[in-house]
């Protein structure tokens, strides 16, 4: 046993260390691969992957809890991936570790407010205006807060000098105008109306707006003018008609108001359905949501986006058939829109029609060149054609556009084990996986570059993983069997 003195030696030891924060029993090893995880972490953010820039900086925060920047970039990864409250969490860390840092007690605010938490938003956002008083953006998002919990005079005030520091804060000046107009101010909402339409005259909002409070001063001729210039924006819009309609009612224009009453009545219930249709399509319920904007498009044929969706519908529906047909339709609305080309590719592509898929895709990226979609679809295409060396700068060109799209890297790895490149194949395929970690195919797809460069018990185990991740997946299985004899 220790003598007394160094009993008490020892407790004093045990007491330091249990008092010591954790930043402080960080080694300098842990500390340095805590800053690289950090700057890794930023990165990633930068270049819009908050998925990957997350793992980074969960693993930072971790080594250096003491780092307030990368509890703030923690906090943007999670708000980027919708996950406000892990968001609020990180912000509220870093706030405390660097409490003056205006930015850090806004991006709390923001997190918050997505949250409906109102009073505790307005909070960190005035405490970000103590801190740094001219940015009119945090005046703005004050203002939404106060509006959110009915303080039309606080909002109205917030606003006020969110436009002073920044005449052209748009979103600011049309939520003002619209808060004066509701409080009967309306001699200086028709003024920031007419100065947002000064600074963009299509400007479909502060159209509407304008041709509303000329309508409630008896002006109805100005009221719509404006509201004809409103639909040429935006010849669908609902709220158009229904204020034409009252501008017509009261001009005592009979005839006029009633057709615009009766476009409006026929708009929104297309709408109602086409949303239907939306809901049972998440559903994957696709007989449902075939009816349902079949209904949209008989209420108004002139709707666009219910063809759209229709078509996709039809197409995970296995009936690509009826795709073309609806596309078709599309077509005849829309002959420059590049979804619509997209939509006629994917359902050749549904009908095994592979030329004229690539036809399809190809004259979508004439009116698009960066589309997504039409890039996957023309490399499914030619992968579809035995076509590998065709496909591969395709992909790679969506891959520069999108670093995280998991079945691109997918594609690129299967092009490349088809042309005798499985070392670079691998790497593709890692990637997938390490995008989405459940991804089986991608799995099955390494199993075979392993198995092309070689390395048969690392192939052996892959196979199994995919087993593990779906039991009934014969190949694997096969790759298995004919591995073990």
């Amino acid at each position: 046993m220790l003598p007394f003195a160094g009993r008490i030696a020892l407790l004093w030891a045990l007491l330091i260390a249990c008092s010591q924060t954790p930043e402080a029993r960080v080694s300098p090893a842990q500390r340095q691969q805590g800053l690289t995880l950090a700057r890794q972490g930023g990165l990633l953010l930068q270049q819009g992957r908050p998925a990957q820039a997350l793992h980074s900086l969960t693993a930072a925060v971790a080594l250096i809890p003491d780092q307030a920047e990368a509890h703030y970039n923690l906090g943007l990864a999670h708000t980027r991936l919708d996950q406000h409250d892990r968001a609020a969490t990180a912000f509220a860390r870093a706030c405390q570790l660097k409490p003056e840092q205006a930015t850090y007690h806004f991006a709390w605010g923001t997190s918050l407010r997505a949250q409906h938490r109102y009073l505790e938003a307005a909070e960190r956002y005035q405490r970000a205006l103590d801190l740094d008083p001219d940015q009119a953006q945090y005046h703005f998002r004050l203002a939404e807060t106060r509006r959110a919990t009915s303080d039309f005079a606080g909002a109205i005030a917030a606003l006020d000098a969110a436009v002073q520091l920044d005449s052209t804060l748009l979103p600011a000046l049309s939520m003002r105008a619209d808060l004066l107009a509701r409080s009967d101010q309306l001699e200086s909402a028709e003024k920031t109306f007419r100065q947002i339409l000064a600074q963009v005259p299509n400007h479909l909002e502060a159209l509407q707006g304008l041709a509303a409070l000329q309508t409630r001063q008896q002006r109805y001729d100005r009221a719509s003018a404006l509201l004809q210039r409103a639909l040429l924006l935006e010849p669908r819009n609902q709220q158009t008609y229904y204020l034409l309609n009252q501008a017509y009612s009261g001009a005592d224009q009979t005839d006029q108001a009633r057709q615009a009453l009766n476009t409006f009545d026929r708009l929104t219930r297309s709408q109602r359905h086409f949303d239907q249709g939306q809901i049972y399509a998440r559903r994957q319920d696709w007989s449902q949501a075939a009816a349902a904007v079949q209904q949209a498009i008989a209420a108004d044929s002139t709707f666009l986006q219910a063809h759209l969706l229709l078509g996709l519908v039809q197409i995970n529906g296995g009936q690509p058939y009826l795709s073309l047909a609806t596309g078709a339709q599309a077509l005849a609305l829309a002959p420059e829109d590049p979804e619509v080309h997209c939509l006629l590719g994917e359902a050749h592509l549904a009908s095994q029609q592979w030329p004229l898929a690539a036809q399809a895709f190809n004259q979508a990226l004439r009116f698009d060149p960066y589309s997504h979609r039409a890039l996957f679809g023309l490399a499914r295409s030619h992968l579809a054609q035995r076509q590998p060396e065709a496909a591969v700068p395709i992909l790679r060109r969506l891959l520069d556009l999108l670093p995280d799209h998991r079945e691109g890297h997918y594609l690129l790895g299967l092009a490349h084990l088809e042309t005798g490149r499985p070392e670079t194949a691998r790497h593709n395929l890692n990637r997938a996986i390490a995008i989405d970690s459940t991804y089986v195919e991608a799995h099955y797809g390494l199993g075979l570059a392993l198995q092309q460069i070689g390395q048969a018990e690392a192939a052996r185990q892959t196979f199994a993983q995919v087993l593990q991740l779906r039991p009934e997946h014969s190949r694997a299985r096969q790759r298995l069997a004919a591995g073990d004899k």
